[in-house]
């Protein structure tokens, strides 16, 4: 990534080909009512941030999110919330979200209201 990415409404969804990592100083914003694609998975170090909006839509195709030291936010409320999800409707799809503390041991930082976790459970862990 050479700078932040902010993701705004279209009429079709984003689309990540490959692992993505989201360095220091950096971010990745899916703004509200958009939505993502994730083809690879989604790491975010320490310092770096990854953002979900109300009403945004995050789907994973037989990968995850990793928070790896880095910020989580998403928060939904109840008449917007936001959808974390298999790219298919299968149970075990993807492998789900992670917060963990990274080499550096620095902690990762989440805030997670009015979210949906869906067909998460696969064997792809970080």
């Amino acid at each position: 990534m050479t700078g932040n990415v902010s993701l705004p409404a279209l009429a079709f969804p984003y689309r990540t080909n490959g692992n993505v990592i989201v360095p220091t100083g950096r971010s990745i914003t899916v703004q509200s009512a958009a939505s993502l694609d994730a083809h690879g998975l989604i790491t975010v170090q320490a310092g770096g941030a990854f953002n979900a909006q109300p009403s945004s839509t995050v789907s994973f195709f037989n990968t995850g999110l990793l928070v790896d030291g880095g910020t989580l936010d998403a928060q939904g409320d109840s008449t917007h919330p936001i959808i974390f999800k298999g790219g298919t409707s299968t149970a075990g799809s993807w492998s789900g979200v992670w917060l963990r503390k990274n080499s550096g041991n620095v902690n990762p930082a989440g805030a997670l209201t009015y979210v949906t976790v869906q067909d998460a459970g696969g064997s792809c862990a970080p």
